[in-house]
């Protein structure tokens, strides 16, 4: 199929939230990978589109479509212990860690790492690691962001490296092993670092403090 016919996917978001698109887009078009989505464009939107509650002033992130459902989606799917399921568990870790070492050859983290943000396809083997809204520089501080249940520890204190993005793949392959897919903060969030600390604690009292 060519590019023309090729489907794609929108992400959609207020003129308040650009800055996390853009961030996004540039990222994207900086790393070419098989297990990242190539984005196409950002365009902003001028006028309202009735019935779909976009207002003007929206920005519209336009990337590849990934086929497929999420990876807890498929390996629940899966009998427990079987070869299937650690076969897909695999497959999935050793291109997500592939993706992972794209973004951070170019001194980025991912910064969300999750089953939710992973999707495949059995069918054509395509495994995409998606979602980099969270995406900050190595290095940086004063942002505490990603989904509670899979960030590491140094990542409630604002100190992420490489090694954080690594830890968030390896809390994902263990809940994919047991197929254990309960999360008790499934969305996740961002906050500056002035609140790193209580938002620790309120972690330790599984009781997210906003």
């Amino acid at each position: 199929r060519s590019d023309s016919d090729a489907l794609r996917a929108i992400k959609l978001v207020t003129s308040q939230q650009q800055d996390r698109l853009l961030w996004e887009f540039d990222l994207l078009a900086a790393i070419a990978h098989p297990n990242l989505a190539r984005v196409f464009e950002l365009l902003r939107v001028d006028k309202p589109v009735l019935g779909f509650e976009i207002t003007a002033g929206s920005v519209a992130l336009v990337e590849e479509y990934a086929p497929g459902e999420s990876v807890d989606r498929v390996a629940s799917s899966k009998p427990l212990r079987s070869n299937d399921l650690l076969e897909l568990v695999v497959w999935v870790a050793e291109s997500v860690a592939r993706a992972l070492s794209a973004i951070h050859a170019q001194g980025f983290l991912h910064g969300d790492v999750k089953p939710g943000n992973i999707v495949v396809s059995e069918g054509d083997r395509s495994c995409k690691l998606l979602d980099l809204g969270l995406a900050q520089s190595a290095g940086t501080r004063g942002r505490v962001a990603g989904t509670p249940d899979f960030m590491a520890p140094e990542a409630w204190l604002s100190e992420t490296s490489s090694a954080s993005d690594i830890y968030s793949l390896g809390v994902t392959v263990l809940r994919l092993l047991q197929r254990n897919n309960e999360s008790t903060t499934k969305e996740s969030f961002s906050h500056s670092e002035h609140t790193a600390k209580a938002l620790t604690l309120g972690k330790e009292g599984n009781d997210l403090v906003d």
